[in-house]
């Protein structure tokens, strides 16, 4: 009876640790090991990947680029950011020499690359304003690879003035009088270009009184 019940808690103690996700390398410490992805991988951009490695809980993955992805023995994710990620899995084993494993793979853009997405949200097509205003230009540009593009990637320019910002927000009161085809360009990393246009008009300041004024002054 006695060596049944041994049996029993031994094999309660085992499923315990196999719950738990702890490992055995063979000399009796537990250890952390990822199993997938494998090492070196390369992965579209888009695509789920998979993580799947064993360890003492609490687990925590992280990436290089992207910071912690993860805390359970597997999870799946496709929000990694473009690029070459060293991949860590750290579990907290008590009296193991083994806390952690490592890999690198690599995020790679998407070979059906697609198109920027535009949306310009300020100045509002047939807008009109006077010679000197402050106009304020804002978009929000989404990519299907790189997420929301900023900086450099969007150039606005205008029909008459030519290139006038860079940038997902900015302001000026330079534009020139007339009437101005304002064309946004948005360039992804694959170099894939996309472009939408809005219509404002500058009217021209005009001094009434000016002779008099003048007259005045002198």
């Amino acid at each position: 009876m006695k060596k049944r019940n041994f049996i029993l808690w031994l094999w309660f103690f085992a499923s315990l640790l196999a719950f738990l996700g702890c490992g055995n390398n063979g000399d009796g410490k537990n250890f952390v090991k990822i199993y997938y992805p494998e090492d070196g991988s390369e992965i579209e951009k888009g695509n789920l990947v998979a993580f799947r490695g064993t360890g003492c809980m609490p687990m925590t993955w992280t990436s290089s680029i992207d910071g912690q992805i993860g805390e359970k023995g597997s999870f799946t994710t496709d929000s990694l950011s473009i690029g070459k990620h060293t991949i860590t899995l750290f579990a907290d084993c008590l009296n193991d020499y083994e806390k952690q494993d490592s890999i690198t793979i690599t995020i790679s853009p998407s070979s059906a690359v697609a198109e920027p997405e535009i949306i310009i949200k300020s100045p509002k097509d047939g807008s009109v304003f006077k010679e000197n205003d402050v106009i304020t230009f804002s978009s929000l540009v989404t990519d299907v690879d790189e997420g929301i593009l900023a900086g450099d990637s969007i150039v606005w320019e205008s029909s008459i003035d030519g290139e006038i910002g860079k940038g997902d927000l900015f302001i000026t009161k330079d534009l020139s009088p007339g009437i101005h085809t304002i064309t946004l360009t948005a360039t992804n990393i694959s170099n894939v270009s996309s472009k939408l246009s809005v219509t404002i008009t500058v009217l021209e300041l005009v001094v009434k009184n000016a002779d008099k004024y003048k007259k005045k002054q002198a």
